[in-house]
């Protein structure tokens, strides 16, 4: 799934899955993200392309931008997911969506309600989950 503006940047996988899930009128069943960025305005500038496809994303919204910004951000969309299974995958030396972030982003599901299944992958950095 591309999003507008996002074209197929890379490190935006688990971020692209979870607003999916938000936004898409199918009847989503479950959702699985690895290493999300679940904070877009934290996360703007932890790469050098994220603030450019961040931008992108949101050009044409009718808005000023941080808001616009949180439109696409999940840790400011949490009131808006579904209540549909979630899992979750965080690698804990991840060196562009740090562990805490994801940490609270869990907390924060859990709070609301949500089945959230949430692995950490200790020593791993941003999608070595893999074997």
């Amino acid at each position: 799934m591309e999003f507008p503006g996002l074209g197929g940047n890379s490190c935006l996988g688990g971020f692209g899955a979870i607003i999916y899930s938000i936004e898409s009128k199918h009847n989503i069943a479950a959702c699985g993200a690895a290493c999300p960025c679940c904070d877009v305005l934290d996360r703007f500038h932890c790469k050098d392309s994220f603030a450019r496809t961040f931008i992108r994303a949101v050009a044409d919204y009718d808005m000023p931008m941080e808001e616009a910004l949180k439109t696409i951000s999940p840790m400011h969309r949490i009131g808006d997911m579904k209540k549909i299974p979630y899992f979750l995958v965080n690698c804990c030396d991840d060196e562009v969506f740090p562990e805490a972030q994801l940490d609270e982003y869990v907390e924060k599901l859990e709070e609301r309600g949500h089945n959230a299944v949430y692995r950490k992958m200790p020593g791993k950095k941003h999608g070595e989950f893999f074997p």
